[in-house]
């Protein structure tokens, strides 16, 4: 079982204090301590940190500034800059460095890495909300969804999805309870396919998941877990190996 450290009910300001705390802490004990055996889990508020997206810009390698200005579209833009900045700083304040001074690679099969490869992460974002894991000594991956996103997803389960899965979605009675069920699974299978690396492609309906809530290790020894997550988002976590605790922050 994992445990919040944040109820969605929680007033933003009080939590804003409340995780500044964490940061004061690193000049007396090393946060990176505080992750053995452990996943942390940042929710990022993206509406909170768009008035400092010059500051975000100006952590950023040349890499990612080149890869930012490549959006066609100025929001997409802007959720580059600002969730890839997040992580930058997050992931200092484990590190001790300056956020402009992580380096990061990418593995052969295309999954970001830091060099040296002291703490495995996962990011992912939608909308106005981006989650970022982060653990020691673990490959990770977590993925979270709008949603109110408007697709065919009907049409997408019956492409990607095992038949069985598919067969149980479509038996759902209403169209809200088919949507939540689409995007447990959606989410599930990606963050399984980040965690191995495989990413999405074609590999969907080969990823099976048979129960909900899901908190349970799969035969290969991936363990996944759903995730809490605020009102019209759905969130999931898998981590290769044993389920760990898992403690949320806000940012």
């Amino acid at each position: 079982m994992h445990r919040n450290k944040r109820k969605w009910s929680v007033n933003p300001e009080n939590a804003k204090w409340r995780y500044s705390i964490f940061f004061l802490w690193r000049g007396e004990i090393k946060i990176m301590h505080s992750l053995n055996d452990k996943i942390h889990v940042w929710y990022i508020d993206k509406k909170k940190h768009l008035p400092f997206q010059e500051e975000k810009n100006a952590i950023l390698s040349q890499e990612e500034k080149k890869r930012a200005q490549q959006f066609y579209f100025e929001e997409d833009r802007l959720s580059f800059i600002i969730y890839h900045a997040c992580k930058r700083f997050i992931l200092s304040q484990y590190l001790l460095k300056k956020p402009n001074e992580l380096i990061f690679s990418k593995k052969e099969n295309g999954k970001p890495i830091l060099i040296p490869q002291i703490l495995y992460f996962n990011l992912s974002h939608t909308h106005n909300l981006g989650i970022l894991a982060i653990t020691k000594d673990k490959e990770i991956g977590i993925d979270i969804e709008n949603t109110k996103r408007e697709m065919d997803y009907l049409n997408i389960a019956k492409r990607f999805f095992h038949a069985i899965e598919y067969e149980s979605l479509i038996k759902l009675a209403n169209n809200e309870q088919r949507k939540k069920y689409f995007y447990r699974l959606w989410t599930a299978k990606e963050a399984i396919l980040k965690a191995t690396g495989e990413g999405l492609s074609e590999k969907l309906n080969q990823v099976y998941i048979s129960e909900y809530p899901y908190s349970h290790s799969l035969e290969n020894k991936i363990s996944l877990i759903s995730l809490d997550a605020p009102e019209n988002y759905i969130a999931s976590l898998a981590i290769i190996g044993e389920k760990k605790e898992i403690e949320c922050f806000f940012f």
